[in-house]
């Protein structure tokens, strides 16, 4: 295996922080992942080499105002600057691994901005993996919340507050939970106009799945705390055929960092072979 990491320059000159995991030989495919909000790319690296022993690259990044990425933490001015970060990893991984079967995956808030991704652009992409997607919060705010949110989004969009985001909903595993909380890089911040946003986005995927165009594998746990495996459903549901939607039972919100991930592995791996 190799591992390198590197730093590029967004649209508006952020360094973003990249990992790239290599197999020894020629790779299957590659794994373009997108992590979740407050979270940072490396944390996949578990993931990562997982997919390495199985033939796959994998290339990922620090969301701008995650990790080791540049910008306020917790901090994006608009929705629309991640749509032109995905499109950076993907002439980089157009670039790094030419004619090489492309995948995009996302988790959590990734599995938000790449079902959108998917529906709105047209790309050389063989599938999409979405696992325990923000479409639709467990804890849904009232309309009164809102409101006030919206307005505040307009008044004062740069505005961060602090997510609420407990630990011990995102896995099983006492460890991961305990890596989580200890890891420097995490964040427990949102700032309210790209909350806004990520709320509005979700019911927009949920209303224009007709425009998925390539398969997906759709996870989720029936256990999450975090964001709704029900909307999961609906969006499986009303897509049909182009997705496979795997409800997994009794687990929380990170499945890849869930007790049994290497039987979640071992069902992504298989669906990305029967492709």
């Amino acid at each position: 295996m190799k591992y390198f990491n590197d730093l590029w320059k967004s649209f508006d000159d952020l360094d973003l922080f990249v990992n790239n995991w290599q197999p020894d030989n020629y790779p299957k495919a590659i794994i373009n992942f997108i992590h979740g909000l407050g979270s940072h790319s490396r944390r996949i690296e578990e993931l990562a080499k997982k997919f390495v022993d199985a033939g796959y690259a994998v290339l990922t990044f620090d969301l701008r105002g995650h990790g080791m990425s540049e910008g306020r933490i917790g901090y994006v001015k608009s929705y629309d600057f991640i749509m032109k970060d995905i499109d950076n990893l993907l002439a980089h991984s157009d670039k790094i691994y030419p004619n090489i079967p492309k995948i995009i995956y996302g988790h959590s808030l990734g599995g938000n901005l790449v079902l959108n991704y998917v529906l709105t652009h047209k790309f050389d992409c063989k599938a999409a993996i979405v696992t325990s997607p923000w479409l639709s919060l467990v804890m849904q705010s009232s309309m009164i919340k809102i409101i006030i949110c919206k307005l505040l989004a307009k008044v004062y969009p740069s505005l961060v507050l602090k997510t609420g985001l407990n630990p011990k909903f995102l896995s099983h595993d006492f460890e991961k939970v305990e890596e989580y909380i200890n890891d420097p890089l995490i964040h427990y911040r949102l700032n309210i106009h790209f909350y806004t946003e990520i709320c509005d986005k979700g019911r927009w995927i949920l209303n224009n799945t007709e425009k998925l165009s390539m398969p997906l594998l759709l996870m989720h746990g029936n256990a999450d705390k975090i964001t709704s495996h029900k909307a999961s459903a609906e969006f499986a549901e009303n897509s049909k055929e182009q997705t496979t939607l795997k409800i997994w039972d009794n687990l929380f919100h990170e499945l890849h960092n869930e007790t049994n991930r290497d039987e979640v592995f071992e069902y992504m791996v298989n669906w990305i072979e029967e492709l």
